[in-house]
């Protein structure tokens, strides 16, 4: 039984996630890996300021009936405009990133602690037509926590976190 209070997707919804996680490598192919240093994202920053895209349109509509001029003018305007999109996309991506983040938060979390209740019905439940065979194809899972317990109790004394594991 599902007890999970939060509004997940639907099984046709995932299929459709995993479509347009597809399509987001296909995507990624199109951007090319900068892999820029602190350094080079302080300097390139120090030209982002809230007037910046004014003074770009200014200058390109100042140059675009020049004819030596006009190129660079529609050329300043399509990087302006690339800019802007992929400001748009990056807050979308962001956006995106951060709801499947806590909603495999939610879904694994809920999950395990379903699991974690099938097994402790397992080990508490009267012994009865079928339980001792329900427990000993549940044993595997058992000794995960088992391991898990050992693992938490070894931390504690050594004084080191547990790390958390995700998916």
């Amino acid at each position: 039984m599902n007890m999970n209070p939060w509004p997940l997707p639907s099984t046709d919804q995932i299929d459709q996630i995993y479509e347009q996680h597809d399509r987001l490598g296909a995507l990624l192919a199109l951007l090319p890996e900068l892999n820029l240093g602190p350094r080079a994202r302080m300097v390139l920053s120090g030209y982002l300021f809230p007037e910046g895209p004014t003074l770009v349109l200014s200058v390109s509509a100042a140059l675009q009936d020049d004819p030596q001029e006009g190129p660079r003018a529609r050329e300043l305007r399509g990087r302006l405009h690339r800019a802007i999109a992929l400001c748009a996309l990056e807050r979308l991506l962001q956006e995106a990133a951060r709801r499947a983040g806590e909603l495999a938060l939610c879904d694994q979390a809920e999950a395990v602690r379903e699991a974690m209740a099938i097994l402790r019905a397992a080990r508490h439940s009267p012994v009865g037509p079928g339980a001792r065979r329900r427990l000993d194809r549940l044993r595997p899972a058992l000794h995960v926590l088992q391991r898990r317990a050992a693992r938490a109790r070894r931390a504690r004394r050594t004084g080191q976190p547990q790390a958390p594991s995700g998916v």
